[in-house]
């Protein structure tokens, strides 16, 4: 693979800020995002002292938490549940909103789904106003 650097010096000190601070809060996906970071700057020659090249690598990297996560439960299977525990388990994804679809649900599907920890349980054939 080519190494390309960008021309001129590169300030890596936000770069360096990004890294300890996302390996306080996640240290597995810092380790991938210090990756990201190197492979813009020595591979793709990216400014990676711009705020915009940082923001793109946060994003490939998924440190940054979705407003809402929309999972498809198949009925009899539970995976979908068990994602949801697993989600509701990690401290800095506790408090995204789970909304979860299936095709056929019972009471005790939608008890399961909240002892889950996820917000709501739609039918797949939900209403658009349902959803507002």
């Amino acid at each position: 693979m080519p190494i390309s650097l960008p021309p001129g010096r590169v300030n890596t000190s936000l770069a360096t800020r990004l890294i300890i601070s996302a390996t306080r809060r996640d240290p597995i996906r810092a380790v991938s995002l210090r990756g990201l970071i190197y492979r813009a700057y020595w591979i793709e020659g990216r400014n990676i002292s711009s705020s915009q090249v940082l923001h793109e690598v946060v994003v490939l990297c998924c440190l940054v938490a979705p407003d809402l996560i929309l999972m498809n439960v198949i009925p009899n299977q539970g995976c979908g549940f068990e994602v949801c525990r697993d989600l509701k388990s990690d401290e800095y994804k506790q408090l995204i909103p789970i909304l979860l679809l299936t095709r056929n649900y019972t009471e005790a599907d939608e008890i399961k789904d909240l002892d889950y920890g996820a917000s709501d349980l739609l039918c797949q054939s939900v209403s658009y106003i349902r959803l507002l």
